[in-house]
């Protein structure tokens, strides 16, 4: 909610007394009251205007706002995140000779610019979307740097930062399922196609 500046005026009253006549038929009147008197009494303190505090956005508002993020650059961001998300989930499966190998620089670059389009005008989505970027860039770090130096086998230790790196991934990718949900049920917003499908 808007704060209301509230400015307060306070009018200093100065009487002026003045000194009567000597002698016997002198006296001591107060002085009238000065024209600048006057008009400082006469000065209101500032109230906040009942109009002035902005009223939250309506439920039809919010829609509108966020079908303008989806429609300009958050449907193409968050499709081209899933893709990246897709590719890493495909070479994260080892291979014969049980080794995993994932590029997770196409995965870094997606992860900044799913951030371009801006916020996304609703609290629940955006929350769950900005933890889905956290975890997403979080885990793929954790797994990244428990790559063994000048070794083929990973220590134990680097096996299990591996495995908590992982976890912290899918977590992402769950939290950005849940941002498609939102999307879909509250928003009526899908996708052209579906980004989870593998290419081809």
């Amino acid at each position: 909610m808007r704060a209301v500046p509230l400015v307060v005026v306070t009018a200093a009253l100065l009487a002026g007394c003045s000194a009567g006549g000597s002698g016997a038929g002198g006296s001591a009147d107060p002085a009238p009251p000065t024209a600048a008197t006057a008009t400082a009494t006469a000065v209101p303190a500032a109230e906040p205007s009942p109009t002035a505090a902005s009223s939250p956005p309506t439920a039809a508002e919010i829609a509108e706002l966020v079908t303008n993020w989806y429609e300009f650059g958050g449907e193409a961001a968050m499709a081209g995140l899933i893709g990246e998300i897709v590719a890493v989930e495909a070479a994260r499966t080892p291979d014969d000779l049980g080794y995993v190998t994932v590029d997770f620089g196409p995965l870094f670059d997606a992860i900044e610019e799913a951030g371009w389009p801006g916020t996304i005008p609703d609290l629940k989505a955006q929350t769950a979307w900005r933890a889905a970027l956290g975890h997403l860039k979080d885990g793929a770090n954790a797994v990244l740097s428990s790559s063994p130096d000048l070794r083929l086998f990973q220590s134990r230790q680097e096996a299990e930062q591996a495995y908590e790196g992982w976890r912290t991934f899918d977590k992402g990718v769950k939290e950005l399922k849940a941002v498609q949900s939102r999307l879909r049920s509250t928003f009526s917003l899908r996708p052209s196609s579906d980004p989870w499908k593998a290419p081809r």
